[in-house]
Parts: C-alpha cells; structure tokens; sequence
C-alpha cells in the first residue's frame, strides 16, 4: 500500500483529526482488487497542507466506500470496485491515482456502528 499520514485542525483548542491520506506509491495499490484493508494504529503521522504536490491526483472515499471485517482487526475495508465504479466516467488508468482520502468522522463512523458497545466505553473513558 503507502503511506498513512493525517490532516489536523484546531476545534475548540484541540487539535482534531480531520482527513486520513493514503499515499499510494507507483503501481503499488492492485485496483483490481475488491477491497483494500488499511491498519488503524494511532497515534498518526501528522500531515502538513504543503507536503501534497499541486499536481497529485486522488479519489475521496465515501462512508458508503467503508466496511469493517472481523477477519481484519483494528482496520477499516476500502470497497475498491464502488470507488472504481463512481470515478470510471473520469478516469481511464487508475494508477495514475496517488492519494486516496478517507473522513476521520466516517471511519469513525463505521467503526461505532459495527462496534456500538466498543465505542461507548471509550467515551465514557473520556469523561
């Protein structure tokens, strides 16, 4: 795969996960695959605005993209053929693709409806 970095902004004097960026090396993402797993280990390597280049092209990944598999802990499944679906009308070679971005609020999003039990004590942690 590549690279995982995350894009931080400040809510409420607190710096916040915003954006997860997946940095795909050169033909390293097989798109003919159905999904692709991405471990979620914190903490994240912090990534910087100007750190992207101007020309870099990448693909949003919708929480409808998203799915959650037991046989994969502590990771979150990229569904690679509706991500090639949405985008083919657009795209012709997607491994000129050099960044896939995933919302923090959507993984977390599917992370707490798979696992409700799991993240209700974690914010009851935080209390």
């Amino acid at each position: 795969m590549g690279k995982i970095t995350v894009f931080y902004d400040f809510h409420e004097e607190r710096k916040h996960p915003v954006l997860m960026s997946i940095r795909i090396a050169d033909g390293a993402l097989d798109w003919s695959r159905t999904m692709l797993y991405v471990r979620l280990t914190a903490p994240f390597q912090e990534l910087h605005l100007e750190e992207i280049p101007e020309d870099a092209a990448g693909l949003s990944v919708l929480l409808e993209d998203l799915v959650v598999s037991d046989k994969h802990s502590h990771s979150v499944g990229i569904h690679l053929t509706a991500l090639k679906q949405r985008h083919a009308h657009l795209i012709a070679d997607f491994t000129s693709i050099d960044y896939l971005w995933l919302r923090m609020y959507d993984i977390e999003e599917v992370l707490e409806a798979t696992y409700p039990f799991q993240s209700s004590l974690t914010e009851e942690s935080e209390k």
